[in-house]
């Protein structure tokens, strides 16, 4: 990004991780509620158990779900637009600008129309869509005056 200005640079919203913080908690009052009743009936070893388990479900459930949300990401530099799906495995994605024909939000997605191809790229869970959207259209409107 060498020369470049960063006009935005986004990761998922916190409201993205909602679900997962209520089925944390729904799965925390469970167990919790499992291990009352074990340590009732005197079986410490199942307690333990419960216990383990608890912890693998908030690794799955919670802790692996937050870190996969904050590794997407969209940029918007000067140039162009740097994209990165929300998984371990996902690559860095750029769209130079010049191809880019305009941006508009629908539905709580960004679309952006890009040259050559039939149908826009759609990019859901992106904060701020709509000035995401006027950025990028300010962006490939000044590129038309000839800046």
């Amino acid at each position: 990004m060498m020369g470049e200005a960063v006009r935005y640079d986004l990761t998922s919203s916190l409201s993205s991780l909602t679900f997962p913080v209520i089925e944390a908690l729904f799965l925390t009052a469970v167990c919790w509620m499992a291990i009352g009743w074990v340590d009732v009936q005197g079986i410490p070893d199942l307690h333990n158990g419960i216990v383990a388990l608890w912890a693998l479900l908030m690794l799955w459930r919670l802790i692996l779900p937050i870190m996969r949300s904050r590794r997407q990401r969209f940029a918007i530099t000067d140039q162009r637009i740097i994209v990165r799906a929300a998984s371990f495995g996902a690559r860095e994605d750029s769209i130079p600008l010049a191809h880019v024909l305009g941006a508009y939000k629908r539905k709580g997605a960004l679309y952006v129309d890009v040259a050559g191809m039939g149908r826009p790229l759609v990019f859901r869970d992106v904060p701020r869509a709509k000035k995401v959207a006027i950025e990028i259209n300010e962006l490939v409107g000044q590129r038309g005056r000839g800046w």
